[in-house]
């Protein structure tokens, strides 16, 4: 007979990669709508009704239009799937919009709403003068690069510095005053879905496989495939860059491109993954926030984005959020904002808020299966002793393959120690926290008494 204890804790996030018997102790094999702040397990945040309320549908994006002030200003825009840059040409304040089924838009406060121009920005707008129809755009080296959409294997850049110059230059020597346009080769049917600057190069993603673009103007421009082996197709809104990589996601999962290595990251939640409904990707939309990933996609039976799938840059751990739908995010004053299908824009995880648009949260974590380092002998839970506080009350679970046993806690708006008798028996054990009627509640130092 041996006794002793293990303590538990919370910040290794979910993991569906391995066998639940292999799990670490601070990793869960199902977990909804957590936090896990410093290895705490508390009720994630809340989503509160932001201003731009109403007006608005599944069709539509939020997009920033600058005011006098030079201030951005998001707006509710009928451009379904909306990709846009910002930048400044003569001290004005500049949004360029593109999506799937229209020319592509200019909005700057001096001038108002035009069409991106194709003969350079002191031409005369109207007419044929129209840049290249994308729907991908990325400002990068100066230029304005557009691909997507019609542009099925065309990536087109403008001239430096003048976004409405896409004119080809006829003297040699002038090409990099002027545009033109890289042809990128297919040879299995995929079109350019996706453009993102990283580094040095211009990364062009197709359906299944990715180039990069490097050189210092039109003149030595070079393409080069640096990946083949996408198992899904990538989704153009999901492609997302910052300091050290770009992430982004495809149908088998989210990826990581370094500038060197493609490497598949989300094995942990690969459920997410399984069996998406048709158009999922397409429809996924994703953001960086606070140095995590957002996903927002389409679980298992659902038409819309229901399934948010967050991952923790700095502490490489996800979570899964459900309860809400998302069409589109934006960043606006420090604040996620996202819009949902029922004409609403809400904050994302706002702390002063414990539901989602109204409705209780539901919250549950549940480990592995522990044997204690003892498959084959049957192992007796004496007590758990865990120090909590919370509004309301949370049932603790003990699972073995016989039974289940529960107990249910009221928490107390301080911190207090609690120890609680909850005896079980199995071979195999594993704990299952969740909250009561969406009550709000943080867990810390979870010790487990038990002997063999």
């Amino acid at each position: 007979m041996g006794e002793g204890k293990i303590t538990l804790a919370f910040d290794g996030g979910i993991n569906q990669s391995a066998d639940s018997q292999y799990l670490k102790l601070n990793e869960a094999t199902e977990s909804q709508n957590c936090s896990l702040d410093k290895g705490n397990l508390s009720l994630c945040y809340g989503n509160s009704v932001h201003s731009l309320a109403g007006g608005c549908n599944a069709t539509h994006s939020l997009l920033p239009i600058y005011d006098a002030n030079g201030d951005a200003i998001v707006t509710i825009m009928s451009f379904p799937k909306a990709d846009y840059v910002c930048y400044q040409s003569q001290s004005d304040n500049v949004t360029i919009y593109a999506n799937e089924t229209d020319n592509i838009w200019v909005s700057q406060y001096s001038a108002g709403l035009r069409l991106l121009k194709k003969d350079g920005l002191s031409s005369v707008a109207g007419g044929a003068n129209v840049a290249p129809k994308g729907s991908c755009i990325e400002l990068y080296k100066e230029r304005l690069w557009i691909c997507g959409g019609e542009l099925k294997n065309e990536v087109w850049f403008s001239a430096p510095y003048d976004a409405d110059d896409y004119t080809m230059p006829i003297i040699e020597g002038e090409a990099n005053k002027h545009g033109g346009f890289i042809d990128i080769p297919s040879w299995d049917g995929g079109k350019i879905v996706g453009i993102k600057g990283l580094f040095d190069d211009i990364v062009v993603f197709k359906t299944n496989n990715i180039f990069r673009i490097y050189g210092s103007d039109p003149s030595n421009f070079t393409v080069a495939q640096i990946a083949d082996n996408i198992q899904g197709e990538i989704g153009n809104r999901t492609i997302k860059s910052h300091s050290t990589s770009i992430i982004f996601t495809a149908a088998d999962g989210i990826y990581t491109f370094d500038g060197v290595t493609i490497n598949l990251i989300s094995q942990r939640v690969q459920d997410v993954f399984k069996n998406l409904p048709k158009d999922a990707i397409k429809n996924a939309i994703a953001i960086l926030y606070r140095n995590k990933y957002i996903l927002a996609i389409a679980g298992v039976g659902s038409t819309t984005n229901n399934v948010i799938v967050e991952y923790d840059l700095i502490n490489d751990n996800f979570m899964i959020k459900k309860g809400f739908t998302v069409v589109d995010f934006i960043i606006s004053d420090g604040k996620l904002l996202f819009l949902t299908e029922n004409e609403n824009v809400f904050s994302y995880a706002d702390k002063s808020v414990t539901t989602f648009n109204s409705a209780s949260i539901s919250s549950y974590w549940k480990t592995g299966d522990f044997t204690f380092n003892e498959l084959d002998k049957k192992k007796s839970i004496q007590a758990l002793h865990f120090v909590a506080k919370g509004t309301g009350s949370i049932v603790i679970s003990v699972i073995s393959e016989k039974k289940v046993k529960t107990k249910t806690v009221v928490l107390t708006s301080e911190f207090l120690p609690y120890k609680i008798k909850l005896k079980n028996k199995g071979k195999l054990i594993s704990f299952k926290f969740e909250n009561v009627s969406g009550s709000d509640f943080t867990i810390k130092q979870p010790e487990v008494i038990y002997s063999i």
